[in-house]
């Protein structure tokens, strides 16, 4: 009897546990429909976006933007911004959004954003998604004539982000070339970015020559690029180096930003600060084995040796958008 009232009581908590799931289950796939029955009265749910993962050219975006389908006049409601940052990214700094050109439509809570429709974000980690949201009121119906009427409400996204790879460089032997006794040149790792960096360079290289490197910086999304674009190139002093670098555009001079600093340890750093123009810009210079490493391969019969330098790119990016808010229009009785 007793082992009978245990098996009773393990299979009611069974059926409770059953029960349990069947709820949340139905919960969560009835989520989209309570979410856009809320949306129409201004109401957003949380995103549940806890990793954006964008695709290669994409740095901060607008992933998704929570608004009433239409609004009645003299009503206030509510515009949520999703702001993302890409997984496969950097983190981001100094976020800044605004609405933009809201038109017959009024700001309501510029108390909390400093009596302008904008918001700053210090800082997105890489994935990272966070809602921002926005109190509007549309006007009476006097201020659009009475007739169903769309504003086309615009907003811009700016920030500071980083683009970073790394790029092999392979030495060989002048019997290992001759030969053509070496491995591959490996590939190069590249970070998402709205801006995308690639190099090409003629490899293998034979000891004692240098490597030509021609370095691109092209804007691969819509946004715009506010500023400079600062480049910098990492490589370890004592294995390559830059012979002349000023005649390249290249300075030595270079004040990297904190968060880049601990990467720069011990390393050559050579830098370049432009504007970036509508077909992107390429940087073109060498890069040869110090004396000193040549003279160990050489004497070594090394047949081939490769190491590699890191390109790191920080800009300010803007990108911007829109979205339609529907004013009703109201019958006379």
């Amino acid at each position: 009897m007793e082992k009978s009232s245990v098996f009773g009581k393990r299979g009611g908590a069974g059926t409770a546990l059953l029960v349990i799931i069947m709820v949340a289950f139905v919960i969560f796939i009835s989520l989209p429909f309570i979410s856009t029955y809320l949306n129409s009265f201004g109401i957003s749910l949380p995103s549940g976006q806890s990793k954006y993962v964008g695709n290669s050219t994409q740095g901060v975006v607008i992933s998704d933007i929570r608004y009433p389908a239409s609004v009645s006049p003299l009503s206030t409601f509510s515009v949520t911004l999703y702001v993302s940052n890409n997984l496969n990214g950097n983190n981001a700094e100094d976020i800044t959004l605004c609405l933009d050109n809201l038109g017959v439509l009024n700001f309501t809570n510029a108390n909390q954003y400093g009596g302008s429709p904008c918001v700053a974000i210090n800082n997105l980690f890489a994935g990272e998604t966070v809602p921002e949201t926005f109190t509007l009121r549309s006007p009476s119906n006097g201020a659009y004539e009475n007739i169903p009427y769309a504003e086309d409400v615009g907003y811009y996204l700016n920030y500071n982000y980083t683009t970073s790879f790394v790029q092999p460089v392979e030495f060989v032997s002048e019997n290992a070339l001759n030969s053509e006794k070496y491995p591959p040149v490996g590939s190069f790792s590249e970070t998402a970015g709205p801006l995308t960096v690639s190099v090409s360079a003629q490899q293998p290289v034979m000891y004692g020559n240098s490597v030509g490197i021609s370095l691109s910086v092209m804007n691969a999304e819509t946004g715009l690029t506010l500023g400079n674009v600062d480049t910098y190139i990492l490589m370890n002093g004592s294995i390559i180096t830059i012979q002349n670098p000023g005649t390249y555009g290249l300075s030595t001079s270079c004040s990297l930003p904190p968060s880049l600093s601990s990467q720069a340890k011990g390393m050559q750093v050579f830098c370049l600060s432009q504007p970036l123009s509508l077909n992107g810009m390429t940087i073109s210079f060498p890069i040869s084995l110090t004396s000193n490493e040549q003279s160990q391969l050489q004497s070594s019969n090394s047949r081939y040796f490769e190491t590699q330098f890191k390109v790191i790119t920080t800009y300010k990016y803007e990108q911007n958008g829109f979205f339609p808010i529907s004013l009703q229009a109201e019958g006379y009785s």
